[in-house]
C-alpha cells in the first residue's frame, strides 16, 4: 500500500521512485497506489478506482477512466482538459541555447514555473505567443501548432499574457486599453464583459 507515495518529491525525485517500484512491481508484488499525481497513476497502476465522498466513482484503466465525463466533473475546475501541448522545444538568443529539451502540459489548471533569472522561463512564454521562434520541438495549443502562428493570432485563439515590464501602450488611458482588449477578443465574452462592467462601475465615482 503506497500512501501518496510522490508528496513533495521534485519530478527527478519521483521518477527515481517510479522507477523502484516499477522493480518492485516486477517481482509480482501487488500494489494499491493512493496518488493525486496523474502522471504517477497512469504510469504506475494496471487499473484504477476513482473515490468521490466516499463512493466509488468509476473504475477501469486509466485511460479510460480519465475521460470519464463523471471523473472529470469531479476533479478541481470540472477536470484537467488538456489546453496546452509543448514538446521537445529548443530556443536560442543568436548562439545562445536557451531552452533544452523542454516538454510539458497544461490543462484548466494553475501551474507554476519557477526557476532563478536567465532560467529560460520568460523565453518560454515568448516562445509559446509566438515573440520567440523555437528552433525544434512543437506546441500546440487545444491541438493546433502555434509554430506557424503570428502573435496576434495566438492572442485571438486565446492565449493572453500581462509582460513583467508592463508593457501598455504608452499613448492610451487605462480604460482605452481595456477597451481595446474587449474589442478585439471574444473567447471569454461573458466572462470579459463582466469584468470590464466591474472596472467601469469603480471609476465612475
Amino acid at each position: 500500500m503506497l500512501d501518496e507515495l510522490m508528496a513533495g518529491l521534485s519530478t527527478d525525485e519521483a521518477d527515481e521512485i517510479v522507477e523502484l517500484v516499477r522493480k518492485l512491481r516486477s517481482t509480482g508484488v501487488s500494489l494499491c497506489v493512493i496518488e493525486h499525481v496523474m502522471r504517477i497513476i497512469a504510469t504506475l497502476t494496471d487499473r484504477v478506482i476513482v473515490l468521490e465522498w466516499g463512493k466509488k466513482l468509476a473504475e477501469g484503466p486509466y485511460a479510460e477512466v480519465s475521460q470519464n465525463p463523471a471523473v472529470i466533473k469531479s476533479l478541481p475546475g470540472g477536470g484537467c482538459r488538456l489546453m496546452l501541448s509543448i514538446k521537445n522545444l529548443d530556443a536560442y538568443y543568436g548562439k545562445l541555447h536557451v531552452l533544452w529539451d523542454i516538454s510539458l502540459q497544461i490543462g484548466n489548471e494553475s501551474v507554476g514555473i519557477f526557476g532563478p533569472n536567465g532560467a529560460g522561463k520568460t523565453t518560454l512564454i515568448s516562445c509559446i505567443v509566438g515573440l520567440v521562434k523555437p528552433s525544434g520541438g512543437d506546441i500546440q495549443f487545444e491541438g493546433k501548432s502555434l509554430l506557424t502562428s503570428e502573435t496576434h493570432l495566438i492572442a485571438r485563439a486565446g492565449i493572453s499574457v500581462v509582460p513583467q515590464e508592463r508593457e501598455l501602450f504608452p499613448l492610451m488611458t487605462v480604460a482605452e486599453t481595456w477597451r481595446q482588449e474587449r474589442l478585439t477578443s471574444s473567447r471569454l465574452g461573458h466572462e470579459r464583459k463582466n469584468c470590464w462592467n466591474s472596472f467601469t462601475a469603480y471609476f465612475r465615482y
